[in-house]
């Protein structure tokens, strides 16, 4: 049997590529070479060569096509391919190197090039005899219809006969030099296909047009071919399956996933190509090729064509018998399993990602092609509901453990592109992923059964996902129209002014082309994204839209220690993330409150709850953006008026206050100030700060009323209440808990804005508010003061950094109420007045004391080896000045009525104890050496002596 040109080179290129005895020169050689063989198009050479041929022929140059070592451009890329890859799916081959690679390349090509270029089958005859020639051939027709338009019924004669020559030359070699030798050959296969569909080309009313008739007789082609190529890629695999489950302990390489995509994506973008040709007009959307039904009907009938054929080709084998029952498993599942392949690769290949954060795989198709698929495929009777039926109907509505795992797997990669249809969401998750939910709850799962589960979260994750606050109707346009969007480069966002500019620009030419009905259908596909998100989240934990539900699915599986997983704690993250704000927005918005969507509220803010009370680090931090975005939604508006804000409000409260204690230092932490600190602990400790300080954000300006405070102060005075009632409730005879102080500390920005309202507009709640933060930091103050000399720097350092780093950034709001004294005041002012100037001072002290008692650096600080330091270093974030230091510099420079309070509560013997504590250290200094800056004492006396020179 013929065997293509390319062959041989291929699979020994391959072989030197993969085998790990060969040398490291011919693996280098075969690398040249297989990267030189993916990007070869003689196609295009020679439409190249034939463009300047006739640019030459205005000058009177030779006119022939001349080609030097002709032979290097022999042999077709497309055939040897396929050839490799039907023979690698044999019985006696198990080099899944070579399937994966020819599946690559094959959807590498059609990805990448056109329709004529990628089927080059003539390239077998060379470059001069089969290539130029068709293409010759081709375009004298073309330039008779420019010059000769009456003659038109010659022409698609001479067309039609070109083409029909080139049918039955090369359809033939295909089949003949594609080999075979398993039990379902793909060559043999090939064959029958064509044998039973061959009018479908010779009978194509585009043959009379030398345009679009190549077009369509190779897409064909194509087709067919890797229609076959998945039928026949999946029929191995389960014989792989049989022989597995025959010899236990051979491994066999899971290539059948990698393999079926990539071919499922070369199939779709071909009938995506067959299905929308280019206009003349580039910004106008392509109708439809009558010939060609919608993408999903094509893509199954592909598959149904093999089918039919394969049933036909297996039983003659059997010499006219009934087929055994094994090979009828295998038909099945071959069929079934490249449905499933194709459905699954078709949104990948043809939708644009809405606000995508990365760079997507854009195939080289005209962008009104895709604006067309994309709205295709929009719509339910043509899109993902319509899948969905396909495949059901394709398993005959059984769901064992792979074709559940098939069905969630398709479902996951469309809900990235369109909006999950309701009724697909009470399929898919409300009768197959639940139903996998139910593993989690400590029953043992088979492996086939992890894999479902998984596939089940991955769904409801991308559900979530694709429903994100964030999302835009302009992202949703950009991707609906074909526009593309910004993608990420070396992992952070580039996207300037210019490029912005001219992605609004292709947007409003893309809007301009469709009717005004765009803008309407890209706001209903937000909703719907947001309609389904919520859906998903009651099918999965359990909670019926109609009345309330079992405890079954996620609510059980993320309630139960022994059952939580970071799968399922990352569902239920991604679930608060885009559901959460939407149930409140429909709470608010929607018409009378509804019982399902307040229960379901409740079961996922209490799940977060629980994760952020986890000893989990990982678990923990999921959280942090579900508070964030939740805070951010609830603080839209300016009062509290339904219940679902309520139960927000407190649970974000005891959100914050658990992750803050959760992030507490360890016991002994501190026992070993040499010791560097745990990064990991210090990264998750300046999270939280972070999280605390946006639940209680009030940058928005957004303060409330006198009659009603807004979310973010409520929020506020609850966790400065929790923190002053803890702080309070000491014993003056023990240090205060960090880890409270810590929360308290992160305040700093909300209370700084407040205390500038405060003193802009008298507020009663708001300056409670600040006279509690005031009193807890007094409170500290005190305490340490008062044992600071008695207890080992182990026990007071921690604390003292601490509470110092947030008195310094107290500093603005220490500034506005010392000016609240000096106009008339409230009652409540008053008191908030007397407790600042009772903090002042205890904070001076403690300032003073821990800048004289506790060194800056206990031992040498590892700064340029590490990100935090050892454990003993008493400075700001950054490794900057002693704490202490900090803070009298910013009660000193914050402002000229601040300082003069600092006169005012410490008296002017301040100064002498500025001075003394500046000579001390001086004095330190030089004991401690030159090039010593650690042990005892402050790294240098130059902020000190700034102080006493602005006093």
């Amino acid at each position: 049997m013929e065997q293509p040109h390319l062959l041989s080179k291929l699979r020994t290129a391959l072989n030197y590529l993969y085998d790990s005895q060969q040398s490291h020169q011919n693996r280098h050689e075969a690398h040249q070479f297989l990267l030189t063989y993916k990007q070869s198009n003689v196609r295009r050479l020679v439409v190249s060569r034939l463009q300047s041929r006739k640019d030459r022929t205005d000058d009177g140059e030779n006119n022939e096509i001349s080609f030097n070592q002709a032979e290097d451009f022999t042999g077709s890329i497309f055939l040897s391919c396929l050839g490799l890859f039907y023979s690698s799916c044999s019985q006696n081959n198990s080099n899944s190197h070579e399937r994966i690679f020819t599946a690559q390349a094959l959807n590498h090509r059609c990805r990448s090039i056109k329709l004529t270029e990628i089927l080059d089958i003539e390239a077998e005859d060379g470059v001069e005899c089969g290539t130029a020639r068709l293409v010759l051939a081709l375009e004298e027709v073309k330039h008779a219809r420019n010059t000769q338009p009456n003659n038109s019924a010659d022409l698609n004669e001479k067309t039609k006969s070109i083409l029909t020559a080139w049918l039955e030359r090369y359809v033939p070699m295909l089949v003949n030099r594609c080999g075979g030798g398993s039990a379902c050959s793909g060559a043999e296969l090939l064959a029958v296909v064509l044998e039973r569909h061959s009018s479908v080309l010779l009978d194509s009313p585009y043959l009379v047009d030398e345009s679009r008739g190549e077009e369509q007789i190779k897409g064909t082609l194509m087709m067919f071919s890797l229609a076959v190529a998945m039928y026949v890629a999946a029929f191995r695999d389960f014989e792989e399956q049989q022989q597995q489950q025959n010899q236990q302990d051979e491994a066999r390489s899971p290539w059948a996933n990698a393999v079926l995509a990539e071919l499922g994506s070369a199939l779709s973008v071909t009938m995506l190509r067959l299905r929308y040709r280019p206009t003349t007009d580039k910004q106008a959307t392509p109708s439809p090729d009558p010939s060609c039904p919608p993408l999903i009907d094509a893509l199954v009938h592909a598959i149904n064509v093999v089918k039919d054929s394969a049933a036909a080709y297996l039983t003659n084998q059997q010499a006219g018998n009934e087929m055994p029952s094994l090979l009828q498993d295998a038909h099945h599942y071959a069929i079934h399993r490249s449905i499933a392949a194709c459905l699954t690769s078709l949104p990948e290949t043809v939708l644009l990602p809405p606000g995508q954060d990365y760079v997507h795989r854009i195939p080289s198709v005209d962008r009104g092609s895709l604006r067309a698929a994309s709205m295709e495929l929009r719509c339910n009777e043509t899109g993902m509901e319509k899948a969905m039926t396909v495949l059901i109907q394709s398993t005959g509505n059984v769901y064992d453990d792979s074709s559940a795992a098939r069905l969630l797997g398709m479902c996951e990669a469309w809900a990235r592109y369109v909006a999950v249809p309701i009724h697909v969401i009470d399929e898919s998750v409300g009768k197959v992923a639940v139903q996998f939910m139910h593993i989690s709850k400590g029953t043992p799962a088979t492996i086939e059964q992890q894999k479902v589960q998984s596939l089940a979260f991955q769904y409801l994750v991308s559900t979530f996902e694709a429903a994100l606050p964030t999302l835009s109707v302009s992202d949703i346009l950009t991707a609906a129209l074909g526009v593309g969007a910004t993608g990420l480069q070396n992992g952070k966002k580039k996207q300037g002014n210019k490029s912005k500019k001219r992605n609004e620009k292709r947007l409003d030419r893309a809007k301009a082309v469709e009717d005004e009905s765009s803008q309407s259908q890209a706001e209903e596909e937000l909703l719907a994204r947001k309609n389904a998100a919520c859906a998903a989240a009651a099918a999965a934990f359990g909670i019926s839209t109609s009345h309330t539900g079992d405890d079954w699915g996620l609510r059980l599986a993320s309630s139960c220690p022994t059952t939580t997983s970071h799968a399922i704690c990352s569902t239920v993250a991604a679930a608060a993330t885009s559901v959460l704000p939407h149930l409140l927005w429909l709470e608010r918005n929607d018409g009378p409150s509804q019982q399902w969507r307040i229960e379901l509220f409740s079961v996922i803010i209490a799940a977060i709850q629980r994760m952020c009370k986890s000893q989990d680090r990982d678990t923990r931090a999921l959280a942090y953006e579900a508070l964030m975005i939740l805070h951010s939604a609830l603080n839209s508006v300016t009062a509290v008026s339904c219940r679902v804000e309520q139960i927000a409000i407190d649970s974000i409260c005891e959100c914050a206050l658990s992750l803050s204690a959760s992030c507490a230092y360890p016991l002994n932490y501190f026992d070993n100030l040499y010791e560097n600190n745990d990064e990991d602990l210090e990264i998750e400790r300046n999270d939280v700060r972070d999280v605390c300080r946006s639940v209680c954000s009030l940058d928005s300006g957004n303060y409330g009323s006198d009659e009603s405070k807004s979310p973010s102060i409520m929020i506020l005075n609850r966790i400065v209440s929790a923190c002053h009632s803890a702080v309070t409730g000491t014993d003056p005879a023990v240090l205060p808990s960090e880890a409270v102080v810590h929360a308290l500390s992160s305040l700093a920005k909300p209370l700084n804005k407040l205390g500038n309202k405060c003193l802009e507009h008298s507020d009663e709640e708001g300056c409670t508010i600040l006279f509690k933060a005031l009193d807890s930091f007094g409170f500290v103050f005190q305490i340490l003061n008062s044992l600071i000399e008695r207890l080992p720097h182990s026990k007071t350092l921690p604390l003292s950094r601490l509470v110092l780093i947030g008195f310094a950034s107290l500093a603005p709001l220490l500034s506005s109420v010392a000016h609240m004294a000096l106009r008339s005041t409230t009652e409540t002012e008053r008191h908030l007045i007397e407790i600042f100037e009772k903090t002042l001072c205890a904070g001076i002290q403690q300032a003073l004391l821990a800048t004289a008692q506790i060194p800056e650096l206990v031992a040498e600080s590892t700064l340029e080896l590490t990100r935090y330091d050892i454990k003993g270093a008493m400075r700001g974030p950054g490794g900057e000045d002693h704490v202490g230091c900090i803070a009298l510099i910013r009660m000193s420079n914050e402002s000229d009525v601040l300082r003069s309070s600092v006169f005012k509560v410490c008296g002017e013997s301040i100064l002498q104890d500025l001075t003394n504590l500046h000579h001390a250290l001086k004095r330190i200094e030089v004991e401690r050496g030159v090039g010593v800056d650690y042990g005892k004492g402050v790294t240098h006396t130059k902020g000190l002596g700034y102080l006493l020179l602005s006093d």
